[in-house]
């Protein structure tokens, strides 16, 4: 008879019991084998896993040498060969780049001679630079019938297409056969980190305003008759000059009848000056006058230090 107070174990919890211990004694088992075999079969695994290491570099020792052996001996030619059309292709590359993105030749047009009185003649050309990457520094002269101008130096903007001229040439009789010579040009690529966009670094300079423009003819001055081009000229821009030069050009038509120029001390920034060029001689009949600016802004010494 069962003691009072003491509960029969209930059987649902004496088969989960039983279960475990089980469980536990089929890991213990499991874990006993591993064991067993890894002691076992240790040695055996070392020799295995050096044998694979040992392979390993042996295999990457062959592979040098096969690689040294096929460079040197076997391909040696082949590559040899390789490497020349590499090389060859890789300059033809260049080559072609080097043709497309090259400066293109300078062209002129409009070639002439003007009559500038007293025997004397004022030798004229337009000078056109088709590169807007490129700038120039040119050595020129003009030649015609047994005669030909002392050389001249001068330059010309990327783009830009400017006149060339030759002032006051003595010759006894009217020049023929007149031609421009460019005797040495020299390139210049602009540098696009320092310049950034060209067309506003450039309107950031070449900012002039031209007004007041009047041509006087007849005027007499201490006895001499002369002939006059006025203007005003107003420095809309940032930058101050040296001496820079405006090149008068007065035109019949499309043809240029006459040049002169003139050189001013210095131009400041924001500064406004009333500019007078004279014709001590004959000035031809005109329809337009057009007053250019002359100035290489690549040039650092034309540029005034601000006080």
């Amino acid at each position: 008879m069962a003691e009072e107070g003491l509960q029969p174990a209930q059987p649902e919890l004496i088969q989960q019991a039983e279960t475990g211990l089980q469980e536990a004694e089929a890991e213990f088992k499991q874990f006993y084998k591993f064991s067993l075999w890894w002691v076992n079969n240790k040695e055996k695994l070392k020799k295995i896993a050096y044998g694979l290491a040992i392979a390993a570099e042996g295999g990457l020792i062959l592979f040098v040498l096969w690689t040294m052996i096929d460079s040197f001996l076997v391909s040696y030619g082949q590559e040899q060969r390789s490497v020349g059309e590499m090389v060859a292709f890789g300059q033809s590359d260049l080559n072609t780049y080097t043709v497309a993105h090259a400066a293109q030749p300078l062209t002129f047009s409009g070639t002439g001679a003007l009559a500038a009185g007293a025997g004397r003649y004022d030798f004229y050309a337009a000078l056109n630079n088709p590169n807007p990457e490129w700038w120039a520094e040119v050595v020129y002269k003009f030649t015609a019938t047994a005669f030909e101008t002392e050389e001249q130096r001068g330059f010309i903007l990327p783009g830009e297409e400017k006149p060339i001229i030759v002032f006051a040439q003595l010759m006894t009789t009217a020049p023929r056969s007149v031609n421009f010579e460019l005797v040495e040009v020299n390139w210049h690529r602009v540098d696009r980190h320092a310049v950034g966009n060209y067309d506003l670094w450039y309107r950031d300079r070449m900012s002039f305003e031209i007004r007041d423009l009047a041509v006087e003819k007849d005027l007499e001055v201490d006895t001499k008759m002369i002939n006059r081009v006025s203007f005003t000229v107003e420095n809309r821009g940032a930058y101050s000059f040296y001496d820079p030069e405006f090149i008068i050009l007065l035109r019949r038509g499309t043809s240029v009848v006459g040049v002169n120029s003139i050189t001013l001390s210095s131009l400041a920034a924001g500064e406004t000056q009333n500019v007078v060029a004279n014709w001590f001689d004959s000035m031809p009949a005109s329809s337009k006058v057009e007053i250019l600016p002359n100035i290489n802004l690549f040039d650092q010494r034309v540029y005034k230090i601000l006080e």
